[in-house]
This record gives structure tokens, C-alpha cells and sequence, in this order.
């Protein structure tokens, strides 16, 4: 047995990644209705999460106020933005980070609960009036840039596998409808180029994962067939991929799916 296993160790061993690969219970490797249904579980996940979170800062804004929240967070989740609100003078009188892009606060959504679209992309809200405050809480869904670079990617966000190649409308009449906790309706899925892209490359490790299943195969067939050593037969096709991402100008970044840590140092809350 012991022998027959160092005969085939690399194609056991490329059999063994694989099969990780292939079995991940990740959203990356599944159709396209379990990918709708994974984002909108995620969502109602969320929702209810967001709700946990407002109670926080209620119960510290009634018995400290506001200017305590500065000081002392009931809670932090880099998921969530919370923004509070004077109802009798429309003023922005707490926000517990700059990620959002708000010009001013005529233009701001967040005073309401629901799915909208600010300038770096879709958003989903939910709010609770305090005494004479609004507290608004919500998370980014997809960002979504008039253009991309390397540093503005239209992708889903961390909380949502960083899915890239995959767009969101409000149209209705389309199929793959996500719904919130009530079972409103919020937006519809929409596939383009996600086939490849995503499922062989979603990231760094289902990508290494895959990789390594290859590069073991080839080991194998050039052991099996060439009579070449272990050492000479692992080589030859690392060299091969190691020499094509090269030339190609590839690296791994290009193949995950990512989330710009965008902060809008410019962003002006008026109060």
C-alpha cells in the first residue's frame, strides 16, 4: 500500500485539491440560484444584525446623549455606518466613520429604510426614531464606479464574497429577485462574465487550491511518462506557470475579487 502511494502520491495529491476545490461550501462554486439565495440570506443576516446594533446606540444615546458616543462606541462592525440625526433642526450630529460619500444633507438617504444608490455604490438602510433623534444604520452591498482601476473595482463587499461580474437592478420583471426580511423587494441579480472569472478564481485560496491540483497532475503525467525524478518532475510545471503569469503580466490580485478600502476624507457633514 505504502508503495503504491509513493508511485502515485502526486496524482493522489492532485485529486485531494481538487476535490477540496470542487466540495467548497462556498458561494463561488455554486449556480446561479444559489447565489441569489446566498446574497439574500446574507442580507436578511444583516438586517437582523443592523437592528441589534440600533438598539446599542439607542439605549447609550438615552442615557448618556450623543456627545458620549464620540468617546465611547456601544458597538463597531466595520459592516455597518451609523449616522444620528437632530429631527429639529435636520442636522448630522454623529456618523462613526467616513466611508460614505454624503455631500450634504439634503442628499442623504439614510434618514429612511431601504435599498438606494450613493455615488460609490448600493446600500441598504434601516432607521429608528429616538426622542428627538434618527438613527440610521446600514451597510454597503456593491460598490459601483462610473470607472474601475486598481484601487475603484465594481465588486460586491467583503460581506458578499467580494462576487465580482455580477450587477444589480431594479427592474422587476427580471429573475433572480433578493428580497429583505419582509419580503420586500430590493433588487434583481443580474449575471455577465461571472462564469469563469469568479468560479476558477474567486480568491487567493480557492485559486491556490486549484493551482496546486494542476501543477500535481502535471507532475505526475511527466513522472509517469518522461521516467523523470520527483524533484525534476515537480519542476517542470511550476517553472511553466511561474513563467506564464510572467509573461502574461499576470499576478493573483488580478483573479481576486476585491473591495477597495475607499475613504472619502473629503466628504462634508454639515451641522
Amino acid at each position: 500500500m505504502k508503495a503504491v502511494f509513493l508511485k502515485y502520491k502526486f496524482l493522489f495529491l492532485s485529486l485531494f485539491f481538487l476535490a477540496i476545490y470542487f466540495l467548497n461550501p462556498g458561494i463561488e462554486n455554486q449556480n446561479e440560484s444559489s447565489i441569489k439565495n446566498n446574497i439574500n440570506s446574507k442580507i436578511v443576516e444583516l438586517e437582523t444584525k443592523m437592528s441589534h446594533t440600533i438598539d446599542l446606540y439607542e439605549q447609550k444615546l438615552l442615557k448618556k446623549g450623543v456627545e458620549d458616543l464620540w468617546k465611547h462606541e456601544p458597538y463597531y462592525d466595520h459592516v455597518f455606518n451609523i449616522h444620528i440625526y437632530k429631527t429639529d433642526n435636520d442636522s448630522l450630529v454623529y456618523w462613526n466613520n467616513n466611508h460614505v460619500p454624503v455631500s450634504s444633507l439634503t442628499d442623504n438617504p439614510f434618514r429612511k429604510d431601504g435599498f438606494f444608490k450613493l455615488q460609490n455604490g448600493w446600500y441598504y438602510s434601516k432607521t429608528k426614531q429616538v426622542s428627538n433623534s434618527i438613527i440610521c444604520c446600514s451597510f454597503l452591498i456593491k460598490n459601483e464606479y462610473p470607472y474601475e482601476n486598481e484601487d475603484l473595482i465594481n465588486s460586491f463587499s467583503s460581506s458578499f464574497f467580494n462576487l465580482k461580474h455580477i450587477d444589480i437592478s431594479i427592474d422587476e420583471a427580471l429573475p433572480n429577485k433578493v428580497f429583505n426580511k419582509n419580503k420586500d423587494y430590493l433588487f434583481s441579480i443580474v449575471f455577465g462574465d461571472y462564469d469563469m472569472r469568479n468560479k476558477l478564481h474567486p480568491n487567493t485560496k480557492d485559486f491556490l487550491l486549484f493551482l496546486s491540483s494542476i501543477v500535481l497532475l502535471l507532475a505526475f503525467l511527466y513522472q509517469r511518462f518522461l521516467m523523470l525524478s520527483p524533484v525534476k518532475a515537480l519542476i517542470i510545471p511550476l517553472g511553466v506557470f511561474i513563467g506564464y503569469l510572467i509573461l502574461m503580466g499576470q499576478s493573483l490580485a488580478m483573479y481576486v475579487g476585491q473591495t477597495p478600502s475607499i475613504t472619502f476624507e473629503k466628504t462634508s457633514f454639515i451641522s
